[in-house]
Formats: structure tokens, sequence, C-alpha cells
């Protein structure tokens, strides 16, 4: 039975891209901040086919509920994108040199 050693020369970039992988949140990291912006491509969509309605001749009465929803979605998740902490997650450059040696 052959021994894997996590740190040699060989091995390094395999074992860095574990330990980052490895961090508490690193997925939920990206997956947080996705949905919120998705939320906000969304409102987006919504209010640019509105605003495209009304081009076309919609009364834009019609569409005020519309777009005033889409509007403070728009503005939920921004401030949701802008206001989320960022998880204080090593990279791997910062695993390869951490803060602490620099």
């Amino acid at each position: 039975m052959q021994q894997t050693r996590l740190f040699h020369k060989d091995n390094v970039d395999r074992t860095v891209a574990a330990l980052v992988a490895s961090q508490d949140g690193a997925d939920q990291k990206q997956a947080g901040g996705e949905v919120a912006k998705k939320r906000l491509a969304d409102a987006e969509a919504r209010i640019r086919k509105s605003q495209a309605a009304i081009a076309a001749g919609v009364d834009p009465t019609a569409l005020v509920e519309v777009i005033n929803a889409a509007q403070a979605e728009r503005v939920a998740a921004q401030a949701e994108i802008n206001n989320t902490p960022a998880p204080d997650l090593m990279d791997a450059a910062e695993v390869y040199e951490p803060p602490w040696v620099r």
C-alpha cells in the first residue's frame, strides 16, 4: 500500500485545492450570492419587458403594479448583494502564502 504524502512537491497543488474546497461555507459563499444575482437579473428582465410593452403601446397604468413589484425586488436583491458579508475564507494564493507569513 503506497502512502500519499500531501505536502510532497508533486501533490502541493492538489492539497491546496482540497484545503480551499474543504472550508466551511466555501460552497455557500457562491450559492447565496448566485441566488441574489439571479433574483436581480429576473427583476431587471421584468422591468425591461414592461418598458418594451409600454413602448409597444400598452397602457402604462396597467403595468404599475408589475413594475413596482419588480423594482422592489430589484432593490431588495441589490441590497442583499451589497450587504452580504464575504465569508472569511482563504483562497489558494493565501494557502500557498498565508497572510501571517508575509
